[in-house]
């Protein structure tokens, strides 16, 4: 084989192999953003709800940086009922409510976390699943909340 022959199959793996790299390095993140629930908005307030699934939850907490509040729906134990339920739940209604009182978000999750992108200021955030109501006030500035609602104890955690 030639000096030059060899030198174009060098340049040929080299290409092939940087395709291939490149093409994992961007799959990763095209996969992800799949895996991201559908961004909504009510009103002028944008937000994502969802996290059933291994991989659906992982990407809401990837891209929960870009929301200065973030809502965590479980239940630990038994609920008020008596019935035992697994550790995260969906399918309550969240109401967010500003300093004036004025509702900016009303919804039923998807799963049981909620992105939501809110103006710097107090809310009052309040949740109800199962019989039993949640709430808590939030001063959202500078700072991301991350706020956990669990329906099987008494007070929330952050």
């Amino acid at each position: 084989m030639s000096p030059l022959e060899s030198w174009r199959r060098e340049v040929a793996a080299t290409l092939a192999m940087t395709a291939v790299l490149m093409f994992a390095a961007l799959s990763t993140p095209v996969a992800q953003a799949q895996a991201l629930p559908q961004a909504r908005s009510q009103g002028s307030i944008e937000y994502v709800t969802g996290g059933v699934g291994k991989e659906e939850a992982d990407a809401l907490k990837q891209a929960a940086g870009d929301y200065p509040l973030m809502l965590e729906l479980a239940s630990s134990g038994p609920t008020p009922q008596g019935r035992t339920t697994g550790a995260y739940i969906a399918d309550a209604t969240v109401v967010i409510r500003d300093a004036q009182g004025r509702e900016v978000l009303n919804m039923r999750t998807d799963g049981p976390l909620l992105l939501a992108r809110l103006p710097p200021g107090k809310y009052t955030i309040s949740a109800d699943w199962n019989g039993v109501h949640k709430q808590t006030v939030a001063d959202l500035g500078a700072a991301r909340r991350h706020i956990v609602f669990d329906f099987a104890r008494g007070a929330e955690q952050e």
